[in-house]
């Protein structure tokens, strides 16, 4: 899966409707995204309708008491997934293959029916195979790390993309960062950018000062130094790059290979 397998896209517009609504669109929704929205006659939301710029419907949403119950994705009519949604947001998904159900995923959605956390994937005999995480990155799902998973159960370090990260106190207000990256690709450097100002959905991380560290990557991970101003509960975040040429920095350059993943960490600053 990519980014762009999230369950829903912005929508341009929501039409207000009671119990039945005209689907004729005017003509500056031609050619667009759009959705239908249906309302009973109390003005509460049952059901929502999204359509591609071709007007072929790929979502269904349903709700209970204005809150998600039901998702169902299409593809050119034949139903791909369905997921049971509860009170808190938590999901159950099944994907289907030639009608049958195939896997089953397990997760969180947000209030707008989009990815959010930690999803975990399982075949029909209940053998884990993927678990993938999605961020709110400027207002949209991202996919950030995956863990694929080999038929005993351990991690497939070969197929999977994923970080850690641990912070030791160095002297005051300034700690060491150890940075594990393990990617898909061997990608022989690392960059790791960071900020205390970068807002929890990252929506302005291209418009702070970033402190940007890079280095060779090594097998037994990376170390950075990370300083700080204050003391108390401080919350950095920031993304880390494997790239495959060293001379990345250079933004004049597209010679290169990059992955990008994103990262939130809270220390408490002593």
């Amino acid at each position: 899966m990519k980014n762009k397998l999230a369950l829903f896209l912005i929508t341009l517009m929501f039409i207000s409707c009671k119990d039945e609504i005209s689907k004729e669109l005017p003509d500056y929704l031609k050619g667009k995204p759009h959705s239908f929205d249906y309302s009973d006659k109390n003005g509460n939301i049952i059901k929502k309708e999204y359509y591609t710029s071709k007007g072929v419907l790929y979502t269904v949403v349903n709700y209970k008491d204005n809150f998600i119950s039901n998702i169902k994705e299409f593809n050119n009519g034949e139903l791909l997934a369905e997921s049971e949604v509860d009170e808190d947001l938590n999901a159950i998904k099944n994907i289907y293959k030639n009608g049958i159900i195939d896997r089953v995923s397990y997760g969180k959605i947000t209030t707008k029916g989009d990815y959010s956390g930690w999803w975990e994937v399982y075949d029909t005999q209940n053998k884990i195979l993927e678990k993938i995480e999605f961020i709110n990155y400027k207002g949209v799902p991202y996919y950030n790390q995956n863990y694929f998973y080999k038929n005993d159960g351990t991690i497939d370090s070969l197929k999977s993309t994923f970080f850690n990260l641990s912070f030791l106190k160095k002297k005051d207000k300034e700690y060491d960062c150890k940075v594990d990256f393990f990617t898909k690709n061997n990608f022989p450097y690392i960059a790791f950018c960071y900020s205390e100002e970068i807002d929890s959905d990252f929506s302005n991380v291209n418009d702070v000062h970033l402190d940007t560290l890079f280095v060779k990557k090594k097998k037994e991970g990376n170390q950075f130094s990370v300083k700080f101003n204050e003391y108390g509960l401080k919350t950095i975040r920031g993304y880390i790059i494997a790239y495959s040429k060293k001379n990345f920095l250079d933004s004049t350059s597209t010679d290169g290979v990059q992955i990008i993943k994103y990262f939130e960490k809270e220390i408490l600053v002593e």
